[in-house]
């Protein structure tokens, strides 16, 4: 059974990959990180209902917060079922080829991108039900040559 328990807490970041902090890092290949999707949703609502889980439980796939000199490439994030990428505060970032599938899961969102600066983000495939790039209080944010599963090109706005 999908637990939220299984995403790392750190700093208040849930994630199944985390770096808090950190210069130089970065997940690449082709392999797939796959969340448990709906039944992770299913699972946290009901231990916020019994009162196991406080506050906003929502964590991502792979998180990275504070950090610089940031590489995420190659990956298939399927099935998060919220967040699918997460960078807050972070400095000097490349995203390339990543695909994202949560197209099924009513809660799922592609990138979030908050408080960082000098962030590109080439070659994605996004499906989401919620939105698929989300960028708050960025400097220096550009995505290219990216597009959602309906043909919407995508942008960092």
């Amino acid at each position: 059974t999908a637990a939220p328990y299984d995403y790392k807490d750190s700093s208040g970041t849930r994630a199944l990959i985390v770096a808090l902090g950190q210069s130089g890092v970065g997940v690449s290949g082709k392999g797939v990180v796959e969340g448990a999707g709906s039944a992770l949703v299913d699972n946290t609502r009901g231990q916020q209902k019994a009162g196991y889980l406080t506050g906003d439980v929502t964590p991502a796939l792979i998180a990275f917060k504070n950090c610089t000199n940031v590489s995420v490439s190659g990956l298939h994030l399927w099935y998060g079922p919220y967040a699918a990428l997460t960078l807050t505060g972070c400095r000097n970032v490349s995203v390339q080829d990543v695909d994202v599938n949560g197209k099924h899961i009513s809660t799922s969102l592609g990138i979030v991108v908050s408080g960082c600066s000098w962030v590109t983000m080439s070659g994605m495939f996004i499906q989401v039900t919620g939105e698929p790039v989300t960028a708050s209080g960025n400097q220096h944010v550009t995505v290219e040559r990216s597009v959602t599963d309906t043909g919407k090109i995508l942008s960092a706005s």
